[in-house]
C-alpha cells in the first residue's frame, strides 16, 4: 500500500471542501481505479520521465498530518523498485478518476517523454 499526499482535485467547490476534510482526517474516497503518478526531470541530459498507474484508496486511517489516504497498488514491489532505481522522489500526485492510459499515451507519444505505465 502507498500513502498518498498532495492530491490533485477537480476544481469544484464541493469537491474542494470534501477533499480538505479528507486530508485532515486521512479518509479518502474508496471507489476503484484512481490514477497516481510522478514526473521528474534530468536537467543535465534534458530528459523528462514520468510513471503513472492506477489503484484503489483504502479505508486505512492515517496517523499523520497532510496525507490524503492509503492506496492499494497491484504489483507495488515492482513499482517501488522502478521508483527507487530511477531516482524518483517519494511524493506522488493522485487524481480521483481513471486516466493512467491517457496520461501515458499523451506524455509518451505526443510529448516524447520517457513513460513507465505501471500495471
Amino acid at each position: 500500500m502507498l500513502c498518498i499526499s498532495n492530491p490533485t482535485h477537480v476544481d469544484q467547490k464541493k469537491e474542494a471542501a470534501d477533499s480538505a476534510e479528507q486530508t485532515e482526517t486521512g479518509k479518502a474516497d474508496t471507489e476503484p481505479a484512481k490514477t497516481t503518478g510522478k514526473a521528474d526531470t534530468d536537467d543535465t541530459s534534458g530528459i523528462i520521465s514520468v510513471y503513472t498507474g492506477e489503484g484503489e484508496f483504502t479505508n486505512d486511517k492515517l496517523e499523520t498530518f497532510g496525507g490524503y489516504g492509503v492506496m492499494k497498488i497491484t504489483n507495488l514491489q515492482e513499482l517501488m523498485q522502478y521508483i527507487c532505481c530511477n531516482g524518483f522522489e517519494h511524493h506522488v500526485a493522485a487524481n480521483l478518476c481513471q486516466k493512467a492510459d491517457a496520461i501515458a499515451e499523451a506524455l509518451g507519444t505526443y510529448m516524447g517523454w520517457e513513460v513507465y505505465r505501471h500495471v
